[in-house]
């Protein structure tokens, strides 16, 4: 009895490397999903770091003040949220000096650049708001009087910097904190 040898033909090899291709092609569409749920994992854990640092320092600045340097405190934060136009595509005013860790300064009032690397970059805003639902004394207490003893203070984070603002809150990469803060030496 003869034992024959079938080998597979140029037909068969072809089918084959084409179930090939595409079961490697779909494998490899999965690994860009991947590296983008990674990312914004890592900027889902470092925005509420970075809220903390930035609303922290703001805290203990204000425990240091007196009376008068309050008020002083409150009018260098502005009292309206900067334009989302400020925020889009930001660079450092001083690249090479951090004002505090990784944020940087951008020359406009209450925006800031946060740089960790090429891998996350994010815009950071703060500014203040009226505190309308404290009471000093007397039901009706005015503005100033508020302004002495108490503000709000906003914190907004977005990211990444190199997409409009709309784009960042259509794909729900926007943060927003909030600190009240009292004058702990208020007349």
């Amino acid at each position: 009895m003869k034992i024959t040898v079938r080998y597979f033909n140029m037909v068969e090899l072809a089918l084959a490397m084409a179930v090939l291709a595409i079961g490697i092609s779909s494998i490899l569409v999965l690994f860009p999903v991947g590296i983008n749920a990674s990312t914004n994992a890592r900027a889902n854990d470092q925005v509420p770091m970075i809220a903390d640092v930035v609303l922290e320092n703001i805290k203990n600045i204000a425990m240091k003040v007196d009376s008068t340097d309050w008020t002083t405190m409150n009018a260098g934060i502005p009292t309206a949220k900067p334009s989302n136009s400020d925020i889009y595509n930001i660079v450092a005013s001083d690249p090479d000096h951090p004002v505090l860790g990784n944020l940087y300064a951008t020359g406009t009032t209450g925006v800031f650049l946060y740089k960790n690397g090429d891998d996350f970059n994010a815009a950071i805003r703060f500014w203040r708001d009226d505190y309308d639902d404290f009471q000093i004394g007397t039901k009706d207490a005015d503005a100033t009087a508020l302004q002495k003893v108490a503000a709000l203070i906003f914190v907004e984070i977005s990211w990444p910097i190199d997409m409009t603002y709309t784009d960042r809150v259509a794909a729900g990469n926007v943060r927003t904190y909030r600190l009240e803060l009292f004058n702990q030496v208020a007349q």
